[in-house]
């Protein structure tokens, strides 16, 4: 599913005009990005927490070059999904 098709399912379901929702969305979006973008962990009841993690510092070997380097650590985003999003998954893994 899209960002247009989630726009249009609001739109649908709420009476509002597309444009207004797809305002709507993104201002949110804009705003879970800021906030991950500044460091905080967003967390939206119902869906999921989004938040930066440090990956570890690696080595690895580098084909190009024949020889291990060390990959620095970085700074990653992870999302883990709600409860209700997690029951939804286990009760379609079920049937």
């Amino acid at each position: 599913m899209l960002k247009k098709d989630i726009a249009k399912n609001v739109a649908e379901r709420l009476g509002i005009e597309l444009e207004d929702i797809k305002v709507i969305m993104d201002t949110v979006f804009s705003e879970i990005s800021n906030g991950v973008g500044s460091g905080e962990t967003v967390f939206l009841r119902g869906l999921g927490t989004f938040e930066i993690y440090e990956s570890k510092m690696r080595m690895r070997h580098d084909l190009t070059l024949g020889k291990t380097v060390v990959q620095p650590p970085k700074k990653r985003l992870k999302f883990v999904p709600g409860k209700s999003i997690m029951k939804m998954l286990r009760e379609t893994n079920q049937k």
